[in-house]
This record gives C-alpha cells, sequence and structure tokens, in this order.
C-alpha cells in the first residue's frame, strides 16, 4: 500500500522535509489544496516501490532524479484505468483521496514551480496534471 502525502494535510509543510519510502510506494497531492507564488522544492526517496505525483497543470516542475530501476510518465489528467475505477468508487459512494481537479489557482498573475528531486530505486514514477475546474464551476464552490 502507497504512503499517502497531501498538500490539503500538511499545508506548505509539505515541501519542508524528503518523503521517505524503504518498501511501498509513494503518493503525494498537490491539487487539493492552493500552492503559494514561488519556487518549492519537494523530495522523495523511495527504495522499494513506485511514486505517483498529483500536479495541478498551472504548475511549472521541473525533475531531478528519477528510478534506478523503472519508467517515467507524465499523464494529461487520469488514465483510462484511473478513470474507470474512479467511476466505479463513484458509484458505490466510495470516498477518492485525489479529486477530480486541482483547485484554482489563487494566484494567476504570480507562478509557481515546484523542483521534484527523487531519490528512486526500484519502481516507476508518474506525474498526473490535472486542470482547474471550468470558472462558472469554481465561481459555485
Amino acid at each position: 500500500m502507497a504512503r499517502f502525502h497531501s498538500i490539503s494535510n500538511k499545508g506548505m509543510a509539505i515541501f519542508d522535509r524528503r518523503i521517505e519510502s524503504l518498501i511501498g510506494g509513494v503518493e503525494v497531492d498537490l491539487v487539493s489544496a492552493p500552492i503559494a507564488p514561488g519556487t518549492h522544492r519537494l523530495e522523495i526517496d523511495t527504495n522499494i516501490g513506485g511514486i505517483e505525483i498529483y500536479l495541478p497543470k498551472y504548475v511549472a516542475y521541473s525533475i531531478d532524479g528519477g528510478p534506478v530501476i523503472g519508467g517515467e510518465d507524465i499523464h494529461d489528467g487520469f488514465g483510462l484505468w484511473s478513470r474507470f475505477g474512479r467511476s466505479i468508487a463513484r458509484l458505490f459512494g466510495m470516498k477518492k483521496k485525489i479529486p477530480d481537479r486541482a483547485v484554482p489557482n489563487p494566484t494567476p498573475d504570480q507562478p509557481i514551480r515546484i523542483e521534484l528531486v527523487i531519490y528512486g530505486g526500484i519502481g516507476g514514477l508518474d506525474i498526473y496534471r490535472l486542470d482547474e475546474p471550468p470558472k462558472q464551476l469554481a465561481a459555485r464552490n
């Protein structure tokens, strides 16, 4: 089971400490709460297990490092199987850890950049880029 880290739980403190996992994957949610403008560094260290990072599309990012064994994939939204699984979960009223869309950018005129530093062993790196809700939906919430 993957260790779950969310900006909605930790706030900007998620960038203060390295996220580590000896055995088991890491799942990082950066879409469920606003990210302050500026450049932030997120370090993730795994020995055995994949890494999934959920980023808003309005955030610029760079990747330093990566898994020793395993690939890197950047996804535009959720993949087909993820969307199917999310639909099934919704049908049965199950709570989702990751929202369908990123929270709106609180400061569209100020850049947000995240430097991802990956110390990976065995396991892939998947980055999911999520859209903001359409303007009319954001205004209602």
